[in-house]
């Protein structure tokens, strides 16, 4: 079952909800994470790995590391995105376990609508990937 979710107000205005994901599903993307092959970024030189942590939601696309960096030291955040906060609530409102999967195509700097446009299908690709390798185990 979901947790609670945590809400923050001023002048009783709502600022801030958090929703926990479901600890089962979260070791499981691990897990999957640690078998699932992710595509290599050849532009960047890399490979992305599977991590868990904060991700913070609102409505608009960051494309500032100063407003990055404010929000990964202000919520403890480790990506940022404009749809995992609706996906949380929807499934807290339903009280149906939920995990969320990201694959970031862009790191919220000054050069995330480029990176964006080209590294999207990495993202998308390798966001699939885990969560094909989630479903494999879960049905296992």
């Amino acid at each position: 079952m979901p947790s609670p979710v945590q809400l923050w107000a001023e002048n009783g205005r709502q600022l801030l909800s958090y929703f926990e994901a479901d600890s089962d599903l979260v070791a499981l993307a691990m897990r999957a994470g640690e078998l699932v092959e992710l595509r290599r970024i050849p532009a960047l030189g890399w490979t992305p790995t599977v991590r868990a942590g904060t991700v913070v939601s609102g409505d608009q696309f960051v494309a500032s590391s100063q407003k990055r960096d404010w929000l990964s030291r202000a919520f403890d955040a480790s990506a940022v995105d404009m749809e995992g906060a609706a996906i949380a609530q929807v499934a807290h409102l339903r009280g149906v376990p939920w995990v969320l999967v990201r694959c970031n195509s862009d790191v919220a700097d000054e050069n995330a609508y480029a990176d964006m446009a080209r590294f999207s299908d990495y993202a998308a690709g390798n966001a699939a990937a885990l969560a094909l390798k989630m479903v494999e185990l879960w049905t296992a």
